[in-house]
């Protein structure tokens, strides 16, 4: 038996679009997808349920290459985090101190890990994102 996966129709954003969300006040997430590449768009699916289930945080999704450039992106998925237009650094155990992450995560790891950052930056005023995976 094969299990009913509901279809998600990714929506991506406009270079403009993702410029105004990262200068916002938000935390914004922002996920660089190739639409042929299913380990990207398994993130961007995971990443749009998260726009629209927590309320914390604006997802933008982009596959232009002018974005991809702008923000040296050379692997995908890669996943970038901002905060109050400031991006975040990426600490991973085994891993150089990035400004991305690279691979995919299911949707309750995303959510922890946000949750986790958006807590670590209010409360304490700690800009980075730290993964143990």
């Amino acid at each position: 038996n094969k299990k009913n996966k509901k279809l998600i129709m990714l929506s991506f954003s406009s270079n403009d679009a993702i410029e105004k969300a990262i200068q916002s006040e938000q935390f914004v997430v922002v996920g660089f997808i190739e639409k042929c590449n299913p380990a990207a768009t398994f993130v961007g699916e995971e990443l749009s349920k998260l726009d629209s289930e927590l309320d914390y945080i604006n997802v933008c999704l982009t596959d232009d290459e002018d974005a991809f450039e702008k923000f040296s992106i050379n692997v995908v998925p890669s996943t970038m985090f901002f905060y109050k237009g400031q991006p975040l650094d990426v600490r991973r155990q085994g891993w150089d101190d990035d400004d991305k992450f690279v691979g995919q995560l299911t949707g309750e790891s995303w959510s922890a890990y946000l949750r986790y950052a958006r807590e670590s930056i209010e409360k304490y005023h700690i800009n980075e994102i730290v993964f143990d995976c």
